[in-house]
């Protein structure tokens, strides 16, 4: 399976690459999620952790009610302050039949993953849904939203969410095209990875890390009301919204192109028709 995001305009010299629409709900986890299943045939307990409201658990409800390979699921939620959009992430899957939550500190959700990964036999996916994925899945996007340049262009800059930084690297992977290419990073995942992900790219001169804005709830949903009625595209107040806001303070010049990569699902949390 091919998968591509959808090509955007947006401001001037700038558009939108939207990962919400690929398959199973969207979003950046699809690539690696899909990865994983093709590596069973049948999987009778398949357990996950992650947040309250994690966009891992709802691309997986969508999986699971159309998925035959999976007789169960189970989901270990970490207990945390949440937002309005994560509660209503939380509503789409918290009572599926066939899924089963256990809910509770981190510290207990880490025990109970190790013993279902190390003792009952059960499928487990990465902690907050990692899978290591070999397929050049990005590599793919990043050349599809490349091809969508506008004429004269010679500078892409890529403004991304890194949480682990697989998606970044294998960007870094990709055979150098038609234009030079700038990584704007910001990094939306836990604190104690960023020092891990500036060594990691610290020989990338192409790459800028930086750290999130801050912004209070009530900023996040005006902001995120006014970006919807120009876009309808809603972003999510972790990664990209991030985006966005970088965006704002890239400066505009001649022959450049800015892209800002919407990696958030779908906002409506419906089922997606395709396979």
């Amino acid at each position: 399976m091919k998968l591509l995001g959808q090509m955007m305009p947006y401001n001037r010299g700038q558009s939108l690459y939207r990962l919400d629409q690929l398959p199973y709900g969207g979003g950046n986890k699809i690539p690696r999620l899909v990865e994983f299943f093709h590596r069973y045939k049948a999987i009778n307990t398949l357990v996950a952790m992650s947040d309250e409201g994690a966009h891992t658990f709802n691309a997986l409800r969508v999986i699971y009610k159309k998925s035959s390979q999976i007789n169960q699921m189970i989901f270990l939620e970490n207990q945390v302050p949440q937002s309005a959009y994560q509660r209503k992430i939380k509503t789409s899957y918290m009572n599926t039949p066939g899924i089963r939550r256990i809910k509770g500190p981190t510290w207990m959700m880490f025990l109970i993953y190790q013993y279902y990964r190390h003792i009952s036999g059960a499928v487990t996916l990465g902690i907050g849904g990692h899978v290591a994925i070999s397929a050049p899945y990005f590599q793919n996007m990043l050349e599809d939203c490349e091809s969508h340049m506008p004429p004269g262009t010679k500078v892409v800059h890529h403004i991304l969410p890194v949480s682990s930084g697989d998606m970044l690297q294998q960007f870094l992977g990709t055979p150098v095209g038609d234009y030079e290419r700038i990584y704007h990073c910001i990094m939306t995942g836990n604190p104690l990875t960023k020092p891990l992900l500036k060594v990691r790219f610290r020989r990338h001169k192409e790459v800028f890390l930086t750290d999130p804005r801050l912004m209070t709830e009530k900023e996040y949903e005006a902001f995120g009301r006014q970006f919807y009625n120009t876009t309808e595209v809603s972003l999510d107040p972790v990664h990209s919204l991030q985006t966005v806001l970088k965006a704002e303070r890239i400066t505009h010049h001649p022959h450049h192109h800015t892209v800002l990569w919407m990696t958030q699902p779908k906002t409506d949390y419906s089922d997606d028709p395709q396979p």
